[in-house]
Formats: C-alpha cells, sequence, structure tokens
C-alpha cells in the first residue's frame, strides 16, 4: 500500500469515519510493515493493541461456541443415560453360568459364590507371613 493512502485512511481515522474494512487494512498495514516512518509509530503500536484486541474478541466468540456445544453434548449425554429403557433384565430373568450350565436359582449361585472365595481365601498366618519373606 502506498504512504499516501495510509496517511489518508490514518486521517479518516482520527476523524472517525472510517469503516471496519478501512481499519482492517490499516491494522493489516501496521502489522505486516516492519519500518514505518517514525511520526507513525505511535499508530503501529496502537494498531498492534487494537489489532490484538480484535483478536481476543475473535477467540472469545470461538470459546463462548465451544462451551455452547459442550453443553448441548453432555445434555444430551444426560438425557440418553436417564431415558427409561424397557429393555433392561428384571431380576427374575438374572442368571448366572455355572460350569457351562445356565442357571436362575439365586441359592445356588450365593453357594457356588461363596465356595469360590472360600478357595482364595488367606489366613492371617499366610498374610502375615509373607511379610517375613521380604528383606525389609
Amino acid at each position: 500500500m502506498k504512504q499516501e493512502h495510509i496517511a489518508h485512511l490514518l486521517e479518516r481515522y482520527l476523524d472517525g469515519e472510517t469503516t471496519n474494512k478501512e481499519e482492517q487494512k490499516l491494522r493489516r498495514y501496521f502489522r505486516e510493515t516492519q519500518i514505518v516512518p517514525a511520526e507513525w509509530r505511535v499508530y503501529k503500536a496502537l494498531f498492534a493493541m487494537t489489532d490484538a484486541g480484535f483478536e481476543s474478541h475473535q477467540d472469545h466468540r470461538w470459546r463462548k461456541l465451544v462451551a455452547m456445544a459442550a453443553c448441548v453434548a453432555a445434555l444430551t449425554v444426560l438425557i440418553v443415560m436417564l431415558w427409561p429403557r424397557h429393555d433392561e433384565p428384571k431380576a427374575e430373568s438374572s442368571y448366572a453360568v455355572i460350569d457351562g450350565v445356565v442357571t436362575t436359582d439365586q441359592q445356588l449361585v450365593a453357594d457356588e459364590a461363596e465356595q469360590a472365595l472360600t478357595m482364595v481365601a488367606v489366613t492371617e498366618e499366610e498374610l502375615f507371613g509373607a511379610f517375613d519373606t521380604m528383606n525389609l
């Protein structure tokens, strides 16, 4: 961009007459131009701040959109989890498979579970005896 055009846009900017597109041109010019006339250095700093504020505003809108999407997703999951299901098995249709045989006898299942637990149970002497074998 020619400096005459930038000077004209700066005058319009200071008079409050620039459009959004013209201000965008000024922001881009001062962001991309490394060396500016000494009298424009203050504008380079000014547009750097407003450019950061503009990006921050855009970032804020993006975060707001992401937060809304997360809320909608969480609400959807909650509704799906709480929606009543009719295909869940009832207590009387519960079963266990013991030695390859399906059974619904709750007493038999309880007896088998108790027997399995006694097979893996450890006495207090065995438990603390393990500590004696360690070299602490």
